[in-house]
């Protein structure tokens, strides 16, 4: 039976990475970013930029009061649009650093393993050759 190895348990202690799917991962986010939340989010803006639209004539205080409402609701959702487009520009950024640490420290993990075949062979090869292991 195949264990899942995204499954934790107390055989699992590694951390399984893939950074050609990070960067994969973070270009797709990068790209829905600039291609479609970015020109959206612009739209919203000037469309809210334009103030609450009803009721500038009006005098009652129902009115006021649903004005006013109106443009804190606006006023949070502009928050939220901004923080949501910059949080997927920080989840991007996260996701290539990731990837660069990972790559970079499997690339070093490789290397070091190159450094100790080498030298075990180094090693092997002064060794003389002899009749064989005995028991």
């Amino acid at each position: 039976m195949a264990v899942d190895p995204w499954t934790p348990g107390p055989r699992r202690t590694e951390i399984r990475v893939d950074p050609a799917g990070l960067r994969a991962f973070a270009r797709e986010v990068r790209t829905e970013n600039e291609a479609t939340l970015r020109p959206h989010a612009r739209t919203v803006l000037a469309d809210f930029g334009q103030g609450v639209p009803f009721g500038a004539h009006a005098r009652s205080r129902a009115v006021a009061a649903a004005q006013d409402r109106y443009r804190h609701a606006m006023v949070r959702a502009i928050d939220t649009l901004h923080a949501y487009v910059a949080d997927a520009d920080t989840l991007a950024t996260a996701a290539e650093r990731i990837a660069a640490a990972y790559g970079a420290t499997d690339a070093a993990a490789a290397a070091h393993a190159a450094d100790v075949a080498a030298t075990l062979a180094a090693a092997l090869a002064q060794v003389p050759a002899g009749p064989g292991p005995t028991r």
